[in-house]
C-alpha cells in the first residue's frame, strides 16, 4: 500500500520532470500560484503541510488536433465537388471532439471514464484492479468480472494513478523488491 506523503511526492516529482524543472510553489508551478497540488488549508485559513488530496485527469494529447485539421483539408475539395458530401466532414469533427473529450479522471473517490458521447464514474469499491494489454493499452478491471478501456491512459500513466487513488491502486510499474540476501544464500546451498 502506499501512503500518502509516497503518492503525492510521486506526483509532485512527474509534474516536475514533466515541466523541465521549473520552480514550484506549494507543489504547483510557480505561474498557478497556491491553488496546485499539496497546498493543502483548512476553513480557518491556517496552511498546513497536509497535502491536498490529489486529482488527476489524463486526456489525449491537444497535439491530436492537428491531425483532426489535416482531416479537414482533405475532406474540403471532396465536399466542394458536391453538396451531397458534405457529410464527410462529420469525420474530422467527431474526431476532434474525440481529442477534447475521451478520457479519464481518477480522484480520491474513483474513476470517471469519459468517452465520446457518455461518462461513467466507477467507485473505488467496484474496482478490482487495472489489466495491460498490448500495446500498452490499460483497463480498469472491475469486481463484478467486467472491466472498461481507458481512453489515452498508458503504461507510464500508472504511477499517476496509483498516486491519484490514494493506494486503491498498485503502481505495477514499480519494480520489484529486490531479494533479502538470507534467501539467495540458502538458494545457493540447495543447488550444491
Amino acid at each position: 500500500m502506499w501512503d500518502s506523503e509516497q503518492a503525492v511526492g510521486m506526483v509532485r516529482a512527474s509534474v516536475a520532470e514533466h515541466l523541465g524543472g521549473q520552480e514550484l510553489v506549494g507543489g504547483a508551478p510557480a505561474w498557478l500560484g497556491r491553488r496546485g497540488l499539496g497546498c493543502g488549508g483548512r476553513h480557518d485559513g491556517a496552511v498546513t503541510d497536509v497535502p491536498a488530496p490529489v486529482a488527476v485527469q489524463i486526456r489525449t494529447s491537444r497535439v491530436a488536433l492537428l491531425a483532426v485539421l489535416l482531416g479537414i483539408s482533405c475532406v474540403t475539395p471532396l465536399a466542394a465537388a458536391s453538396r451531397w458530401l458534405l457529410w464527410l466532414y462529420l469525420v474530422p469533427v467527431l474526431a476532434g471532439v474525440w481529442v477534447l473529450r475521451a478520457g479519464v479522471d481518477v480522484d480520491t473517490e474513483g474513476v470517471t471514464v469519459r468517452a465520446l458521447a457518455r461518462s461513467r464514474r466507477v467507485g473505488w469499491a467496484r474496482v478490482a484492479g487495472l489489466m495491460v494489454g498490448q500495446r500498452g493499452k490499460v483497463r480498469l478491471v472491475l469486481t463484478s468480472g467486467g472491466w472498461l478501456r481507458l481512453p489515452a491512459v498508458r503504461v507510464r500513466h500508472l504511477p499517476l494513478l496509483a498516486a491519484a487513488s490514494g493506494g486503491r491502486l498498485p503502481d505495477v510499474s514499480a519494480a520489484p523488491p529486490p531479494v533479502a540476501p538470507q534467501q539467495q544464500e540458502g538458494s545457493q546451498q540447495e543447488s550444491q
